[in-house]
């Protein structure tokens, strides 16, 4: 950054220089050294940065419609930078938001209660608990992992004789 400028260098030269302003996002083909002050103004000014990084390629599971990386080294390696990076956290999120939505569909009320209610006590102070707009975060949390299948879940839909405080909507593909 050189003021309101982005400085592109590459060595010790400057190849390029861009106002900030003119920006929506910065794309970068492998990984380049970022300022703290330029990730500061992106941040800021709401300029995402992305780095399109080659670890390796994707497989693709059309009965299970899952993606896998094929190649063990580079799945290995994924592995160990998701660890290093403490990203493990989300990835049990979202694998316990699947068995949430798995346990919905198999009409398990036992299993489907004990997760939102852990989901509950663990995001929702005790102040706020018994309050609706609360309970619909929980939920909206909590069922992440169904975006893949459904849209963003609609709050109160009109049903002819009231409303329903929660619906999810399945994707067409599905």
């Amino acid at each position: 950054m050189d003021g309101e400028n982005v400085v592109v260098i590459d060595g010790d030269r400057e190849i390029g220089r861009v106002p900030l302003h003119n920006l929506e996002g910065i794309v970068s083909f492998g990984y380049r050294v970022t300022s703290p002050a330029l990730m500061g103004a992106c941040a800021e000014k709401n300029i995402s940065l992305c780095y399109l990084i080659h670890l390796g390629y994707l497989g693709y599971n059309s009965n299970t419609r899952k993606a896998f990386i094929p190649n063990e080294e580079i799945r290995q390696e994924l592995i160990r930078v998701i660890k290093r990076k403490k990203w493990h956290e989300m990835f049990t999120f979202q694998q316990e938001s699947e068995h949430l939505l798995e346990a919905t569909l198999d009409m398990n009320e036992e299993a489907v209660a004990e997760e939102i209610e852990k989901i509950h006590m663990e995001y929702i102070s005790d102040i706020k608990y018994n309050k609706e707009n609360s309970l619909s975060s929980v939920l909206a949390i909590a069922y992440l992992s169904s975006m893949e299948y459904y849209f963003k879940p609609v709050r109160e839909l009109p049903t002819g004789r009231g409303f329903a405080d929660f619906v999810f909507i399945s994707k067409p593909e599905y």
